[in-house]
């Protein structure tokens, strides 16, 4: 069954839990500046709004696997944090889309054909994973940032254990806008896997009324001077968290609905050749463009 937008009841559908990165805390050099007023936020903070009310672009291949797959098949969510929970990881993963007859009868945004990544030279580029927290008071508080993404790929169905290390199509893109990127999602050695990374778990701040996760993608080629193939790779990203019980959690083995359990997820949108946000948030509109999170990495 398809659920509303921001539904505030538990997916039913199976989401794998998050492994544990160790922690990129931000440094001095990645707090930002606030922005100078919420009207210079207004087009971000739509991109952020819509991401959470509005239907995925299209089916993910998750679909193959699991049928009915909350994060690829439910309308955007954020999961209240359970009573005593004590940290958050914010998280990404990026997935080819599918023809899967489960993807049928669905409101998906962009029509098919869904052809999934028949790219051979195209990379994804992820840049400034960062988490921020607003409390009570009106602050924002920066709870992560990670511009290193792993280079973990997961099965599409997602379980525990049976991820993969893509070291061998990682490659750091420091010097070409920031961030790192992917080639091979859902193809070649890696058909039947996407990628998930995630940034730092850490400590919910005192006081925090919700949560905003932001991160920017975006396609490139894997070799400048070969074909521009861009447009066969169909690839879908969206992102959100999850709640971390307590200390003990960020060492032990992770069991969704046990010890993690998950924030939500944005909707899946497709990647495009153009820098692009994407958000979570747990937020409402009203209080987001009231007193819009000082996002950076808007311009790379």
């Amino acid at each position: 069954m398809i659920r509303a937008p921001f539904a505030p009841t538990l997916a039913s559908a199976l989401f794998a839990a998050t492994a544990l990165l160790t922690p990129c805390v931000a440094d001095a050099s990645d707090v930002p500046k606030p922005l100078a007023s919420a009207q210079s936020s207004g087009a971000w903070v739509r991109t952020i709004v819509d991401d959470m009310k509005l239907f995925h672009d299209a089916p993910c291949a998750v679909l193959d696997a699991l049928p009915g797959w909350g994060s690829g098949a439910s309308w955007p969510e954020a999961t209240p944090r359970p009573s005593g929970w004590q940290y958050a990881i914010p998280w990404t993963h990026v997935i080819a889309d599918t023809g899967s007859p489960n993807g049928k009868g669905y409101p998906w945004r962009v029509p098919g054909p869904y052809t999934g990544n028949q790219a051979p030279n195209t990379r994804v580029q992820q840049r400034d994973l960062q988490m921020w927290w607003l409390l009570s008071d009106g602050r924002w508080v920066l709870g992560s940032h990670n511009n290193a993404m792993e280079p973990v790929l997961y099965p599409l169905h997602w379980a525990e254990g049976t991820e993969r290390r893509g070291t061998d199509v990682w490659r750091n893109e420091a010097r070409n806008g920031g961030g790192v990127s992917m080639r091979s999602i859902g193809r070649e050695a890696y058909a039947k896997h996407l990628w998930h990374t995630w940034g730092a778990p850490h400590k919910v701040p005192d006081g925090a009324v919700g949560a905003v996760t932001v991160f920017f993608m975006r396609k490139i080629l894997d070799d400048p001077s070969g074909p521009d193939d861009r447009a066969r790779a169909r690839l879908l990203a969206g992102g959100a968290g999850d709640w971390y019980r307590d200390t003990a959690t960020l060492t032990a083995p992770k069991v969704q609905g046990k010890n993690v359990l998950y924030m939500g997820f944005s909707r899946l949108k497709y990647v495009t050749n153009d820098w692009q946000l994407f958000g979570w948030t747990s937020l409402t509109e009203a209080q987001l463009r009231a007193n819009p999170p000082p996002v950076f990495g808007l311009s790379p």
